[in-house]
């Protein structure tokens, strides 16, 4: 875990407890503990590590999950997720009431994991606040959750048949990792953040050994893969983008196309426009404008609107395509 001297309230904050509760007056004592106590260090990882988490954040992932990874899954064998940072649970729950929804007479398997046992503990329980299903489709809700009475009112209680689906368990990523077996997907949202780069990549280098050929890896909205990995493709869905060096590899629900990235340097107003290359009845490959046209020219009618220059404008264009990269990457420019 990576915390930079900004953070260095937060950290004196969150563990002057610790100090008060072993008598001790120092920081540097309280290091001296932690070094030799097991127990005290994982609490003091619970304390620094933020565990924010609720059911079916991020959605789009899920939408793909549903839409595009299980349609296309056809093998026998049972469809194996990995939760690699799961927090309190949300995440592997969320999962596990799709699956259970969505796969019929099909088998799945979930895996949970986090570096807390703090979260693991709550996990576990599958115990929640009302205020925390907002999230949850109604469906779902009423199918998979129960809601508590009595002493329990105002909690939710995940359905023992979702709860014993999913198999915690404490890891840290950072290290060797234990004989999990190959996932169809891995969910590894939000937690790279507290890495440096070089843990970061060594950590997703360890989790690709863990997919199966043609599985996923999933993360944050807001993260990124700095490093490109031979052994990965980027999959973009419309509205979102990726930025990479040299080499790396990017699919999309469009097929062969690319991203134009068109801005204006003042307004720091600009537009995405993903575009399809077309060449089902062309000799030579063209622009679908169902795509990029209409988002363009609402891009240029805005900016133009404030007396813009064309010297302005900015733009950035990416290509994806298995054949004729160059060639389509001519067309894209003019």
């Amino acid at each position: 875990i990576h915390l930079g001297d900004a953070k260095q309230a937060l950290v004196a904050g969150r563990l002057a407890k610790r100090l008060k509760a072993h008598n001790l007056t120092s920081y540097s004592d309280y290091i001296a503990l932690i070094t030799r106590n097991a127990e005290e260090a994982q609490s003091a990882v619970d304390l620094l590590t933020t565990n924010e988490t609720y059911f079916f954040r991020e959605p789009q992932h899920f939408d793909y999950l549903r839409d595009v990874i299980l349609p296309s899954h056809k093998v026998n064998s049972p469809f194996r997720v990995w939760s690699a940072a799961c927090s309190t649970g949300e995440e592997p729950y969320s999962v596990a009431m799709l699956l259970s929804a969505e796969t019929r007479n099909k088998k799945w398997e979930i895996t949970a994991t986090d570096l807390s046992t703090r979260v693991l503990s709550t996990a576990r329980r599958g115990c929640y606040s009302m205020s925390r299903i907002q999230h949850i489709p109604k469906s779902y809700l009423n199918t998979f959750c129960l809601k508590g009475t009595g002493p329990e009112e105002g909690n939710l209680l995940v359905d023992r048949k979702i709860r014993n689906q999913v198999h915690f368990m404490q890891l840290n990523l950072n290290e060797p990792l234990p004989d999990l077996g190959s996932f169809d997907l891995i969910f590894l949202r939000n937690v790279m953040i507290y890495f440096k780069s070089e843990t970061k990549k060594s950590i997703v280098a360890r989790l690709i050994n863990q997919l199966k050929v043609g599985g996923f890896l999933f993360i944050g909205h807001s993260e990124s893969m700095n490093q490109p990995n031979d052994l990965l493709e980027i999959y973009l869905t419309p509205g979102e983008f990726h930025f990479g060096d040299e080499g790396t590899r990017v699919r999309t629900l469009l097929g062969e196309g690319g991203v134009i990235f068109f801005w204006h340097k003042r307004m720091r107003y600009g537009v995405v426009c993903h575009f399809r290359f077309t060449t089902r009845y062309e000799t030579s490959p063209s622009l679908d404008p169902a795509f990029a046209d209409e988002a363009m020219n609402l891009a240029l009618l805005e900016m133009s609107r404030a007396n813009t220059k064309p010297s302005e404008y900015c733009s950035k264009i990416f290509v994806y395509s298995d054949t004729n990269a160059r060639q389509n990457l001519d067309v894209a420019q003019k």
